[in-house]
């Protein structure tokens, strides 16, 4: 005993009212069963219309932070590539791997259920790669600066983003340094940075061994004109 169509038909439009496509296709190829053999022609319409449904891609857009990165959706027979902060793929309605990826940023894989039809948003902040720094400074109270920031004083040990950073070191009375390190993925980069004392000045001993030498020259005399 079939049940009645016209009530499965009417919940399958219901459904395509609420843009819920694969609910509604569900029900149209319900309705289809339950027509009688002789309904040829309302068989072939409302399987057109059912053939129309399926076809209406799902849109799925994605943004990210930093915004550009690589987007992956990947299926059981096709893949289809686009880029975050951008249009939206289009995709049939299906289960998807999507691989979100940006450079020296860790990747993001997820899976998405699409459904024919509806639009989708996905929002991510792309965490940066990261390697291991070490510092270490003579003398011991030398102030560590990298990229310009200050982070501490006479050793550092901390993770930092991959890529080249600017390492400078300095302290009273010595001269400073300046040092491009390159950080690399999971990688221990350490670095021990020797602040060299400055050179004599000439003129600076020039002038004080003119003045040691006046000193002396003037206790002579004096102790001459006094004996």
């Amino acid at each position: 005993l079939l049940p009645a169509s016209e009530p499965i038909y009417n919940i399958a439009q219901a459904y395509e009212r609420l843009v819920d496509f694969t609910r509604a296709v569900e029900w149209f190829e319900l309705y289809i069963r339950v027509l009688p053999s002789t309904a040829t022609e309302e068989r072939t319409s409302v399987g057109h219309r059912v053939g129309v449904l399926k076809r209406l891609p799902a849109r799925i857009r994605v943004a990210t932070d930093p915004p550009g990165a690589a987007i992956v959706l990947s299926g059981p027979d096709f893949e289809v590539r686009g880029k975050a902060n951008a249009d939206p793929l289009r995709v049939p309605g299906g289960i998807y791997s999507m691989r979100v990826e940006l450079l020296d940023h860790e990747p993001i894989v997820e899976e998405v259920a699409a459904e024919i039809g509806q639009p989708y948003t996905f929002s991510y902040h792309l965490a940066p790669q990261t390697g291991q720094l070490l510092i270490s400074t003579h003398p011991a109270n030398a102030r560590i600066f990298i990229d310009q920031k200050l982070v501490g004083v006479g050793s550092y040990v901390a993770k930092v983003p991959v890529g080249a950073h600017e390492v400078t070191v300095e302290a009273p009375g010595r001269i400073q340094v300046t040092r491009s390190l390159s950080i690399k993925r999971n990688e221990v980069t350490p670095a021990h940075l020797t602040l060299a004392e400055p050179p004599a000045n000439g003129r600076t001993e020039l002038l004080i061994g003119s003045s040691l030498f006046g000193l002396i020259a003037g206790e002579t005399i004096a102790a001459t004109l006094f004996d």
